[in-house]
């Protein structure tokens, strides 16, 4: 009774605790931690961050004192916190004060972090939660630490949280967030998070009735015109520009307003070797006010996104309108790239914005101007500014209503900064290769420099925004950003090659120059010119191939007189194991050409020349008076592949040769389909297959005028159009690939079989005929095999089963009845059709089920035939009569007869008739003479008298399910002596 007396008295002083210590945190509005690396510490390890909270100052209490935690991601480890009091306080917006708390923490190694906020409670009458002023804030950010990665620090979040909306007009904020390491920020949305007060699996959850601010509750807002339907609420994954387009008058009573929390999340993602992986996010919990009053939201004009190149400058206007014509307009803006961040921009101007409205003037001094209004955007960019990331700059258009009710307009501009054009570009042929030169860069912060090549003279327009490399190159070496030459000895005589080339800058930042100025160099063409390797028949045995090639044009016949040879060399495959001996030389007596190229050719129809299965590769070797001078470049023939698709074939080609095949139109054919199954094939020309880059040699025929059928094959051959981009050598270069053959990937699936299983027959495998006893063959069985067979269909329901179809069949088996898995064991794949019917064998017993299915050539697989099962027979019998010692060799021990049958383990106990036990074993076979064993209770004799005895025993079998396999079996015996 007195412990009950105590008990209201204990209540009472727990809730008034509670209720002060509630006090204390109460009526938090919105907030996230960020985090920078500490660069005045020699640690890598130490990082400065900054929690900033916007609370209500008008009816909440203070935030003196905060205190973060650091944590493991999976919050199972708290590794240390901090409690720091409010370093600045900043009023940002009527009745909201931004309070920041700055801390220092030293981690203790590499890894991946948890840093969180909470605190109790939220500001009162949030709409679009339960019970806010009691739904404690929660707030977190994970930092990855790493020494491979290098350098990493949170994404800045530079515009506040807290933001005005008004009913029926369409809402937009941007966070204007930016990544001081250059990394991508990728956004989402999330649900405000509260501390788990059980924290079994995480230290958060997220707030009691949570709603998306468009589904909060009736009236629902209308979208602006052009958009119809109900009201939407977005957020740009690439921006982080969120849009409620529009907000309705839900729960906006005698107050005027409605509040609304909403929580995002910042990704950020480093592009690395392997690809870009996330090493972080913030999370950021806002607060939406909306109002219903009769304000206009002003309009604002921004450029399109755009690149620009360091060194010049962006020198614009952005301006406003409201349609409320006697009000004012303030344009604002917030950015990275306004203030003096020299972490980031090293003793590089910020960019302007006149009037002067950007940080770090306070808003309440910003200028208004008439409306329309304009201010002038000036940003003089340099090399220090170039990264992949383009930078997010946000405008916004304000009026001059009488705070709560101004309005805004938000837009973002995203600006590119890429870097100068390497300069200088010069190229000279320098004896088998080719040399560029060029001006030092003047980039500091360049990583290297990339050269890109091209066949053909070229010289289109820089790309201003590139993401790659100049359209139509390829890489063809890397140096580093201080070396200003490099030397190409991959080109071959005579091909004309365009150069460019690009700068690199390095991590984090990652950005890249515009290309520069093509430059065009050839070598001399004194060494031979493949121009055909075109297949002219497909055979595995007689195979024919054209081969032809022109002599130099340009070589020096004072060095280098006739009269010369040209050996051509030949090697299977797109390899260069070229054979010893050459398959064709030609002797020339002439001078050699100089205006135009003269050809030698021949037809290659070697025995044994299998174009149907291979592609062949050719070199042409050059010598002048005997002595080798020179070799061609080694060209292929075009190999063709096709792939069956559904109601389609997928047609694509590959030739490794010298000249060029790309940015043209090449043809492919299809077998005539009226002459179809004559010989020769006769083709027609199918289409033109415009390509580009070698990966675009491809083209899918889906019929093109005739119905496919899955059992036609259809037949194709492919004309490639290529050139050297030489005037004097002849252009185009046409070669043609080998014929193929296809058919349509067949989607029918396969008619399910009948499935049966061969009984075991317990009963006549145990005994011979006319007999009780078990067969002489009884205890020699072993391994065993189950025998299936199957029917296959001529029809299942209204659909037309044809046993021709059917390539093979797959046999599944799983040992127990009751698991879930078959697994496929076996197929029968001969003749054709297939035979149906499978022995399993070598089984350690009978138990097991099957089934089996249908497969067609196409690999379409049949259901699943019926399941057959087969169990054991199990098999234990112990004799009622033992007459050991009695003079004879019959009946000496007590022991299974014949032989026990899929019987793994057992005990076996024999016990007198009062119950004392006599024998016991674990092993099946018994083989017990009527003594006494060790583990006997009575072990004064070793001969038992003679008399009925009692055994029991505990088995272990077989079986086809687990719960048939434990048996116990009883019985008598009875010693004769």
């Amino acid at each position: 009774m007195p412990l009950f007396r105590f008990l209201p008295l204990l209540a009472s002083l727990l809730l008034f605790t509670g209720m002060a210590h509630t006090a204390h945190a109460t009526h938090l509005r919105a907030g996230q931690i960020t985090a920078v690396r500490d660069s005045t510490n020699l640690n890598t390890l130490t990082y400065i961050f900054t929690l900033t909270l916007y609370r209500d100052n008008c009816n909440g209490v203070d935030q003196e004192k905060a205190k973060i935690f650091f944590t493991s991601v999976d919050d199972k480890i708290v590794f240390g916190s901090q409690e720091q009091s409010v370093g600045l306080r900043r009023q940002v917006a009527p009745c909201v004060q931004e309070l920041t708390y700055t801390f220092t923490y030293t981690f203790g190694g590499a890894g991946q972090y948890k840093i969180y906020f909470a605190a109790e409670n939220r500001n009162r009458d949030v709409v679009n939660m339960n019970l806010s002023v009691d739904t404690p804030f929660y707030v977190e950010t994970i930092l990855t630490i790493s020494p491979t990665l290098g350098v990493n620090n949170t994404p800045i979040l530079l515009n506040p949280p807290i933001d005005q909306a008004r009913v029926g007009q369409r809402f937009c904020h941007n966070p204007a967030a930016f990544d001081p390491d250059g990394d991508s920020l990728a956004y989402r949305f999330s649900i405000p998070r509260q501390k788990n007060p059980n924290n079994e699996n995480s230290l958060s959850t997220p707030v009691s009735g949570y709603i998306s601010p468009e589904r909060a509750g009736p009236p629902f807002g209308v979208p602006e015109p052009p958009a119809t339907g109900a009201p939407t609420f977005t957020i740009n994954p690439l921006t982080g520009e969120i849009c409620w387009d529009s907000p309705g008058k839900f729960r906006i009573g005698s107050q005027g307003f409605a509040e609304y929390n909403i929580a995002f999340i910042v990704e950020e993602w480093r592009k690395t070797s392997a690809g870009f992986i996330k090493i972080g996010e913030v999370v950021r919990d806002m607060q939406i006010t909306v109002r219903d009053q009769p304000n206009n939201r002003p309009e604002l004009f921004i450029p399109n996104d755009t690149c620009i190149v360091a060194g010049s400058a962006l020198d614009v206007f952005i301006r406003a309108t409201d349609r409320d014509v006697n009000q004012r307009i303030r344009i604002s803006s917030e950015s990275a790239i306004f203030s003096k961040l020299r972490s980031v921009f090293p003793a590089q101007p910020s960019a302007t914005l006149d009037p002067p409205n950007t940080p770090p003037t306070l808003p309440a001094n910003y200028v208004y101007q008439g409306n329309p209004a304009r201010s002038r955007f000036l940003w003089r960019t340099d090399c220090p500014h170039v990264r992949s990331q383009p930078y997010d700059v946000v405008f916004k258009a304000e009026d001059n209503v009488a705070p709560p009710n101004q309005l805004t307009d938000t837009r973002t501009w995203r600006i590119t900064v890429v870097g100068p054009a390497p300069t200088g570009l010069r190229a000279q042929a320098e004896g088998r290769g080719i040399r560029l030169n060029w001006d030092r860069y003047r980039c500091p912060n360049a990583a290297q420099i990339v050269i890109w090549r091209r066949q053909g003279c070229s010289n289109e327009p820089t790309d201003p925004c590139p993401k790659g490399g100049p359209a139509g190159y390829t890489a063809i070496g890397r140096v580093g950003a201080n070396v200003t030459t490099f030397l190409d000895n991959t080109v071959q005589s005579g091909v004309q090659y365009s150069y460019r080339i690009t700068a690199n800058f390095g991590a984090p930042g990652l950005g890249v120059s515009i290309a520069s100025p093509a430059v065009c160099a050839r070598l001399r063409l004194d060494a031979p010119l493949i121009v055909n390797v075109s297949v002219q028949a497909t055979s595995r045995q007689n195979g024919q191939i054209r081969v032809r090639f022109a002599e130099p044009l340009e070589l020096d016949a004072t060095a280098f007189p006739p009269p010369y040879r040209y050996d051509v060399y030949r090697a299977t495959g797109f390899t260069r194991g070229f054979g010893t001996a050459p398959v064709r030389s030609f002797t020339v007596t002439d001078a050699l050409p100089t205006t135009s190229a003269r050809y030698q050719e021949f037809t290659d129809q070697a025995p044994d020349l299998n174009t149907e299965d291979n592609p062949y590769t050719y070199v042409v070797l050059l010598y002048s008076g005997g002595q080798f001078r020179d070799s061609s470049r080694t060209a292929s023939s075009v190999r063709l592949a096709a792939r069956p698709l559904p109601s389609a074939i997928e047609l694509t080609w590959r030739a490794d040769v010298p000249w060029d095949n790309t940015n043209q139109r090449h043809v492919v054919y299809r077998e005539d389909q009226s002459r179809k199954g004559q010989n020769p094939k006769r083709f027609v020309r199918l289409a033109e297959v415009p390509v580009t880059t070698a990966s675009t040699f491809r083209f899918t025929d889906t019929g093109n005028g005739i119905t496919f059928t899955t059992d036609s094959a259809y037949c194709y051959h492919v004309e490639t159009i290529g050139s050297y981009n030489e005037p004097r050598i002849e252009s185009p270069l046409s070669n043609f690939s080998q014929e193929i053959c296809a058919s349509p990937l067949d989607t029918v699936k396969p008619c399910a079989v009948t499935l049966s299983i061969d009984p075991t027959k317990c009963e006549e495998w145990a005994s011979e005929e006319g007999s009780t006893q078990p067969s002489a063959s009884f205890c020699s069985q072993a391994p065993f095999s189950n025998r299936l067979t199957w029917t296959y269909p001529t029809q299942q329901g209204a659909k037309v089963c044809r046993e021709q179809d059917v390539f093979k069949y797959r046999i599944y088996y799983k040992r127990y009845e009751e698991d879930g898995l078959f697994a496929l064991i076996d197929s029968v794949v001969s003749p054709a059709p297939p035979s149906k019917e499978y022995l399993h064998k070598n089984l350690p017993s009978f138990a097991g089920c099957y089934y089996v299915t249908a497969v067609d050539r196409s690999n379409n697989e049949s259901a699943p035939s019926n399941t057959v099962c087969q169990d054991n027979c199990p098999y234990y019998l112990l004799p009622n009569v033992i007459s050991p010692d009695n003079g004879d060799t019959l009946n000496q021990a007590l022991k299974p007869y014949p032989c026990p049958r899929f019987i793994e383990s057992g005990k076996i106990t024999i016990v007198n008739r009062w119950g004392r036990i006599v024998f016991e074993t674990d092993d099946i076979n018994v083989n017990w003479s009527g003594r006494l064993n060790g583990n006997a209770e009575v072990a004064d004799a070793t001969e038992l008298a003679p008399g009925v005895y009692f055994y029991s025993a505990q088995l272990k079998t077989t079986r086809l399910r687990r719960k048939d396999e434990n048996i116990n079996i009883k019985g008598w015996v009875q010693i004769l002596r």
